[in-house]
């Protein structure tokens, strides 16, 4: 009975933590960056998932069907939007940092680092339109 528990605990959790993905990536196309909203709304919220992730970096392998709303690339395509002004590039690099594999990466590494890491975690790497 433990176990079944503790399998039904973890397939919610994961559960969760995508759907919350599928949210943050949402997000970003409300409060897209350059905007006003991009800092107030939409990084305190990835920076919560990033929270999220931490404990359940499974999730970052659940996608849906919308590549928009797949996580990996969303995130990377965000990284590269040229609206980004610098001071939300610098709090975006901050939030990214704390994702599993982004840890300690140098700010020379972090844009081929990020590449590889968004193949990584996605289902179907080769079919991937990284750049907005």
């Amino acid at each position: 009975m433990l176990v079944l528990t503790l399998a039904v605990s973890f397939v919610f959790s994961t559960t969760q933590a995508a759907a919350q993905g599928r949210a943050v990536m949402a997000l970003a196309e409300v409060f897209p960056s350059g905007s006003d909203g991009f800092m107030g709304q939409f990084l305190p919220q990835l920076s919560s998932y990033v929270a999220q992730v931490k404990s359940i970096p499974f999730a970052l392998f659940y996608s849906t069907a919308r590549p928009e709303r797949r996580l990996p690339r969303g995130i990377y395509r965000l990284w590269h939007d040229d609206r980004l002004t610098e001071d939300q590039r610098r709090a975006l690099r901050i939030i990214l940092h704390e994702f599993p594999g982004l840890e300690g990466v140098p700010p020379e590494q972090f844009d081929d680092t990020l590449l590889h890491w968004a193949k990584r975690h996605d289902l179907c790497p080769q079919d991937m339109k990284l750049r907005a």
